[in-house]
């Protein structure tokens, strides 16, 4: 059976890497985007925590910046059946550091993004998203939130050995940004 969910964000570039990132629950993702077109897309994820996997199909339509999200459990071989039949610019892995108060995830990617991560912290309304102010060490003047370019579909889709990092957009205030390379340490690499 399929949940429902609706998700307040804000979300920004990281410039470093968490501190005591060491101590915060990690996960590794593996997305991948099966359709998608005006605000609404559909995707496939693995999530290894530990030694456990778990796989679950989205369905995600972003309304003015709100994210309504149905989810629903599938069989790892479903995922791996729809995995397989997708071209490689329409996945992505990352590992994910969760920091419980408040409720932020730090996604790291991999692969031909690697050294680029975003913060997106999680609210239960617009106004408490509004009015969230982020830790010190994450740099406000950052703030990526509805950013069409830097949502998941769309950093799927970049070429290979294409990187955002050092590249300009453009930030959810109108001003022009240079996105920061992290330096990583090594166990926040993927080799495989």
């Amino acid at each position: 059976m399929a949940s429902v969910e609706t998700k307040f964000e804000k979300n920004f570039l990281l410039d470093r890497v968490p501190p005591s990132y060491e101590e915060l629950q990690k996960d590794t993702i593996n997305d991948g985007y099966v359709t998608g077109s005006n605000g609404v897309y559909e995707r496939i994820r693995e999530v290894e925590r530990g030694s456990a996997k778990t796989w679950k199909r989205f369905v995600t339509e972003v309304l003015s910046g709100v994210k309504i999200e149905s989810s629903e459990d599938i069989s790892e071989g479903s995922f791996m059946d729809s995995w397989k039949s997708l071209a490689t610019d329409k996945r992505l892995r990352k590992i994910r550091l969760w920091h419980d108060v408040p409720l932020m995830a730090f996604d790291i990617y991999q692969d031909e993004l690697l050294g680029f991560g975003i913060a997106g912290s999680r609210h239960p309304t617009q106004i408490a998203a509004d009015s969230f102010n982020p830790p010190d060490w994450i740099n406000q003047g950052l703030e990526v939130t509805g950013l069409q370019q830097l949502q998941d579909p769309n950093l799927a889709r970049l070429e290979s050995g294409e990187s955002l990092c050092g590249q300009l957009v453009l930030s959810a205030h109108g001003s022009t940004i240079l996105v920061p390379e992290l330096v990583l340490p090594a166990s926040l690499v993927l080799t495989s």
